[in-house]
């Protein structure tokens, strides 16, 4: 009598917990979006430093392609190719089909004379949106401008 009760009990409590909703495990990396619009309205103005000290805080609570791509793309408009280059390729670690970066990164590379990178990018935009794309389009117009972008 005491085993089936016991047995019975059991039971209840697996049953139990089983219907409790799931829990998920909170993280603002991969779960919450950063509120991006303040920085964009700083690039808009073209204030790139104010973008980069708005976006900078950002990277310790969220590994975003957006934040990395619009860090890329506001150091590049401030002059340095190098950090874009290292902010372009995060975004790209985190998300390997971003097509906004894949964009900006081929501009960077025209502006690097880079020609065959610029193309690469483009290549990858064709595969992503072959119906077409703002990003895809952008970059062809740069490359058969044949000039640098800044």
């Amino acid at each position: 009598m005491m085993r089936k009760i016991a047995g019975r009990i059991a039971v209840a409590v697996v049953a139990g917990v089983l219907a409790l909703p799931a829990l998920a495990v909170d993280n603002a990396a991969t779960q919450d979006k950063p509120d991006l619009a303040p920085a964009r309205a700083k690039i808009d103005a073209n204030d790139f430093a104010g973008a980069i000290g708005l976006l900078t805080p950002l990277l310790t609570k969220y590994q975003d392609p957006d934040v990395y791509n619009l860090l890329g793309f506001s150091y590049r408009k401030s002059g340095d190719q190098k950090q874009a280059a290292t902010f372009y390729q995060k975004a790209l670690d985190t998300d390997p089909n971003f097509k906004p970066t894949l964009e900006y990164q081929g501009e960077m590379f025209l502006m690097q004379g880079n020609m065959d990178g610029a193309k690469a990018n483009l290549a990858k935009l064709a595969t992503l949106c072959p119906s077409g794309c703002e990003e895809k389009d952008d970059l062809e117009k740069a490359i058969a401008a044949g000039a640098p972008v800044n």
